[in-house]
């Protein structure tokens, strides 16, 4: 799909979708073909808000698929490692001018200012990745339902399909959790510390799962070690590997600071 995307709509940007769905409809059947192309599509939305909330600067500054920023941009970074943690997520300027950032809205909300409709805010992003992610897994549903007997490459691209949806949904609650988590530093209510936690505790679920669906066929695969994060000139000496279950310890840390957080 990733090269059929390109090329296609590089050459006649008017390509219609039907062109994608008859591939996917061509290579897996009627019965999940349709179902499949637009479960990918929504699914590939989740890296592209994440790149458009977390503003970077080069193409090694954000590993989206992963939760990873590697190399300081334009916010907090904590030196702990590669992964974008609940601070970071607040701490961080948007690319995207049409978003806004995590302080300025719960700023907004707190002083009851208006915010222009035109604007994603941080819980309409996560409302969207929510939503995004849930007609993903009732499309996987449909397909696995139907009859199917996914195999090989086939059985892969569904795994794919879930591990979408699960990281939609990670990036949804982590953004609900670091809204709760910084009105509660602000203002200090407790109801907001607590609801981080429950979000977090959420994220953990999900980022549990795409470990274990991704271990399933994927091999690790060469990354940048994490001690780049704030030493860039080892770039290239340090390189390590990369799998979402290795990061497991960072998702934990994520509650530990929401526990663990004080009124400022």
């Amino acid at each position: 799909m990733f090269y059929q995307v390109w090329g296609r709509l590089l050459y006649n940007p008017e390509t219609p979708d039907a062109v994608f769905e008859e591939a996917f409809v061509n290579r897996y059947g009627e019965m999940a073909g349709k179902k499949m192309f637009k479960a990918f599509q929504l699914g590939s939305r989740m890296p592209l808000k994440l790149a458009s909330f977390h503003a970077a600067t080069w193409d090694y500054t954000l590993y989206s698929e992963g939760f990873l920023a590697p190399f300081p941009a334009r916010g907090l970074t904590d030196h702990h490692s590669s992964f974008i943690s609940i601070d970071e997520l607040i701490d961080h300027q948007v690319l995207d001018p049409g978003y806004m950032n995590i302080p300025d809205y719960v700023d907004a909300i707190s002083q009851n200012r208006k915010i222009e409709e035109r604007i994603t805010t941080p819980d309409k992003l996560a409302n969207i990745l929510s939503s995004d992610a849930n007609e993903m897994l009732e499309l996987l549903n449909q397909i696995r339902q139907s009859g199917v007997n996914p195999k090989g490459e086939f059985a892969c691209e569904l795994e794919d399909i879930e591990t979408w949806a699960w990281l939609s949904l990670y990036f949804a609650d982590k953004l609900r959790a670091a809204i709760s988590l910084h009105a509660y530093r602000k203002g200090g209510d407790e109801q907001n510390k607590t609801q981080a936690i429950v979000l977090l505790t959420n994220c953990l679920s999900y980022w549990e799962k795409v470990s274990d669906i991704t271990q399933s066929h994927y091999r690790e695969v060469p990354y940048l070690g994490d001690k780049t994060a704030w030493n860039p000139r080892d770039a290239w000496t340090d390189a390590k590997t990369f799998s979402w279950e290795k990061y497991l310890p960072e998702v934990r840390r994520d509650l530990e600071i929401a526990r663990t957080a004080k009124r400022e």
